[in-house]
Formats: C-alpha cells, structure tokens, sequence
C-alpha cells in the first residue's frame, strides 16, 4: 500500500495539514528579486515540529485508506459556501498568524455574512493549532456565542 512507504507518509501529512514547505531558498535570481527554489542547492532541515507530523502522519496514514484521502482532498477543493444562505447567527473565530485558513478568508467570511456575522480573532503561537492547543479559550468563545444566541432565541 502506498501509505507504507515514507516519502508517500510525509506528503499526506504536509497535504493533509496545508503545508507547503521549501527546505532551500535562493533570493534574487527571479523576476523583481522573486524567491525561487534551487534544486541544486536542496538542503534537509530537520526542524523541531517534523517529530509531531511525523507522529500525527504515521496515525492518519493507519488508519485513513489512501481513497478516503483523496475524497477529502476533492471534497476540500470544491466546497463553496454562499454567506448569504447561513440564517443563523453565526460567530467566525480566526487565529491570527493561521497559514492553513487565512483571517483575511474569514474577514470575507464574515464581511457576506453581513450583521448576523461576528469575528473573534485569537494570538496564539500555535497557528491554525490554536484549536486543538488553546481548548480553554475556544470554549470560552464558544460558551459565549452559545449564551448570546440564547438570550436572542
């Protein structure tokens, strides 16, 4: 199987997680002084978050068929949403420094949900992780939305 083989393994996670990550870069050989990748120069940097998606890759990879992988991936690319058609009120929460959903998608986000959208932005170090690393203030968040909306019922 596919999900056997470790260059396989650490595509998945890199995909799976919305990484694109370049280990080397040369500076200034572009148009305009573009970063451009030099295969020539390819350097392997081990940083320290690798041992965590290594981990979290091996347990995807055992238990999530490769065909399962690839309808998640499609159904990723082409969901859309209409702002307009969500009725409810509805808070969006960003993480400030999110590289995997940018807060500018989630401004947008709340900009079509016009006044029925409400944005709250989290700092954390952990990025899009924030949701999985900072449960004590999403809870909160979400214990607050769920208060208000109460109170609005």
């Amino acid at each position: 199987m596919l999900g056997d083989l470790p260059h396989f393994q650490g595509a998945l996670v890199e995909q799976a997680a919305g990484l694109d990550i370049v280990r080397s870069l040369r500076v200034g050989d572009g148009d305009n002084g573009a970063v451009t990748a030099d295969p020539d120069r390819m350097v392997r940097v081990r940083v320290a978050a690798e041992d965590y998606l290594d981990a979290a890759g091996a347990q995807y990879v055992a238990r999530t068929p490769v065909e399962a992988y690839l309808r998640l991936s499609e159904s990723i690319d082409l969901h859309r949403v209409d702002p307009t058609a969500i009725l409810p009120p509805t808070v969006v929460v960003a993480v400030e420094g999110d590289r995997l959903v940018p807060l500018a998608d989630l401004v947008g986000l709340v900009e079509g949900l016009g006044p029925r959208g409400s944005l709250r932005v989290l700092r954390s170090p952990y990025g899009h992780d924030a949701f999985l690393k900072e449960t004590d203030r999403i809870d909160a968040i979400l214990a607050t939305a769920f208060r208000t909306s109460g109170e609005s019922a």
